[in-house]
């Protein structure tokens, strides 16, 4: 995890003269660098994801701000913070390494649980209290890391990143501490050895405790567990704030007296802002078009979601294995089933119906300002509402249908004339011939485990051609889940990924722990059995609810299970009977 420092000279950034020399450590190995826009943000974040690489396996996936909605499970980058100039300055560059350093390392030692840990052990506080909790241990986190990265390389990068990062926002030292600002003169003293002056006497007791602290902060770097050290690290978290909480809760800003006036704090957010000017002075990151390009020029051959994975898992013994997402390159030559694509058309046709429907405009009327409605003129001298303004028709109803299908070696075993793959193409290559004239989105992929990786391939993405893949290895399927889980751009009652398998999952994630992602992140996952043994039909229900569970008796009712699940969940109707969550055929 840690490399030695390499022996070589530092190269000097001074623009101007009598700037202040700053060491950019990147400008030794950085050369692929662009003065195009999209090429240059591209060839930064291969290059931050390389650094990720490099750190850990189990390191947040890094971002520019608004290619993600997963703000929590993600390393974000604010492009505000370079864009203009391209390419982007060796000294810029080395803050943003600096940013994937602290971050990947907080991943690797599990800070988010950390500081849940903690949370959850402190006592019930008022309102005004839990700030400084929370500031105080997210700033002992990054002295923890700091430690942590010593004996390696990273620690450059991070003094840099320190050195931008603690001076952004000051607030004055005269004045009482706010949450930020306390623990911004912790970490400036425990992490580049300046102390502010004179400071308010409400600092002193408090930095006394915190600076007490910091030694038994770092020493927890010599634990060899991982495990070990994130409990010592909640034990001292929990012990420091108690402390703190002991000196803190008698402050007149927590107890304020009537008479007396509340500061605000400068390095927090304008909570008096209003909403209009919050949502114009704070970007969203790249425009979407620009997002676009991005993505472009980094989708070169397979997708990586190790990292993915393994972030948004929160059990820290979770057994997950890399992951990989390919295009497919075989074009799957089975004929679909014409009596079948039928039946499928049916359902769609019947969709469209019930969304032309629901395509109504809704009037309102007696407002102030629209259309003039000749029906309210009348009240022009009362009060004035004598307009009326249609809304937009609703959302076209469409359904974003994920299927992800078990290709391991028992999927290419044959049980007769067929393998069950077979049975598989032919309604894959059915439910796309049906789909065309749909609105629905339809994305279809196979997994199975090759080399001891997930490998997750593209069968059919948007209106392209169906593909295929030769069954093989062993049925990573909770890595799968969670993987396709994470590939949903929204997240919305019409979403639903269907899993087909036809045997237990036996490397990579458990199931229950997809099972258990889906469900907190209210994701709808179906799991469709068919031609499984009775200890796979156990397994499964152990790990599904019911009412995510239906059972085939042979992969050629696949066609038929899939037909029935979309008109239960598009049409809300049943189009067979169920038996307890079983298809009964």
């Amino acid at each position: 995890m840690s490399n030695p420092v390499p022996d070589f000279n530092i190269v000097s950034t001074g623009d101007t003269a009598g700037e202040k020399s700053v060491k950019a450590y990147s400008a030794f190995w950085r050369k692929n660098r662009s003065h195009h826009e999209a090429n240059e943000l591209a060839l930064v974040l291969r290059a931050l994801r390389k650094v990720a690489r490099h750190i850990g396996s189990n390191v947040k996936p890094v971002y520019w701000m608004g290619m993600t909605e997963h703000d929590n499970s993600s390393i974000l980058l604010h492009p505000d913070e370079v864009k203009g100039e391209y390419p982007i300055a060796f000294k810029k560059m080395d803050i943003l390494v600096g940013r994937v350093v602290c971050q990947a390392f907080a991943s690797i030692e599990w800070t988010d649980w950390v500081k849940q840990r903690v949370c959850d052990l402190v006592p019930t506080m008022p309102e005004g209290e839990k700030p400084y909790m929370e500031y105080l241990v997210a700033a002992a986190e990054d002295i923890y890391v700091d430690e942590l990265t010593k004996p390696s390389i990273w620690s450059l990068y991070l003094s840099n990143y320190w050195e931008s990062e603690l001076c952004k926002v000051m607030r004055d030292p005269s004045l009482p501490p706010s949450p930020a600002s306390l623990a911004n003169i912790w970490e400036m003293s425990a992490l580049i050895g300046e102390r502010q002056r004179p400071l308010h006497h409400y600092y002193d007791t408090p930095l006394k405790i915190l600076l007490r602290h910091t030694n038994g902060i770092r020493e927890v770097v010599s634990l060899p567990d991982p495990g070990a050290r994130r409990e010592k690290r909640v034990e001292i978290y929990t012990e420091m704030w108690r402390e703190i909480h002991n000196v803190i809760s008698g402050w007149e800003e927590l107890q304020p007296r009537p008479d007396s006036v509340l500061l605000r704090d400068e390095a927090a957010p304008r909570a008096e802002a209003p909403a209009e000017e919050e949502k114009e002075n704070d970007s969203d990151g790249l425009e979407s078009d620009l997002v676009e390009d991005v993505r472009s020029f980094l989708e070169d051959g397979d997708a990586d979601l190790t990292r993915d994975i393994a972030v948004v898992v929160e059990n820290p013994e979770a057994g997950t294995m890399e992951t990989v997402l390919r295009p497919g390159t075989a074009r799957c030559d089975v004929p679909p089933d014409e009596e079948q694509v039928r039946r499928l058309r049916q359902i769609f046709h019947m969709q469209k119906r019930l969304m032309r429907k629901a395509w109504k405009r809704r009037t309102k009327r007696g407002l102030f300002q629209g259309k003039v409605d000749a029906r309210r003129l009348y009240r022009a001298p009362f009060d004035e509402r004598i307009f009326k303004k249609k809304d937009p028709p609703h959302s076209d109803q469409s359904w974003h249908i994920t299927i992800i299908a078990d290709a391991s070696a028992s999927m290419g075993r044959k049980g007769g004339r067929f393998r069950p793959w077979d049975f598989a193409e032919k309604a894959f290559a059915s439910l796309v011939k049906a789909a065309k004239s749909s609105r629905n989105h339809i994305e279809i992929f196979a997994y199975n485990e090759d080399g001891g990786r997930c490998v997750l391939t593209s069968l059919y993405r948007r209106e392209g051609n169906v593909f295929t893949v030769l069954p093989a290895g062993r049925t990573p399927s909770g890595q799968a889940i969670v993987a396709s889980a994470l590939m949903l751009k929204t997240v919305s009652r019409r979403s639903i990924i269907i899993h087909i398998t036809d045997g237990a999952t036996n490397c990579g994630l458990k199931m229950g722990d997809a099972v258990e992602h889906c469900r907190k992140n209210s994701i709808e996952m179906v799991t469709i059995g068919c031609g499984c043994n009775q200890q796979t039909k156990d397994f499964l229900g152990a790990c599904l609810p019911r009412e995510r569970l239906y059972f085939a008796d042979h992969m050629s009712s696949l066609a038929d299970a899939i037909e029935n699940l979309l008109e239960q969940k598009i049409l809300g109707s049943n189009k067979r009977s169920y038996n307890g969550g079983r298809l009964a055929y």
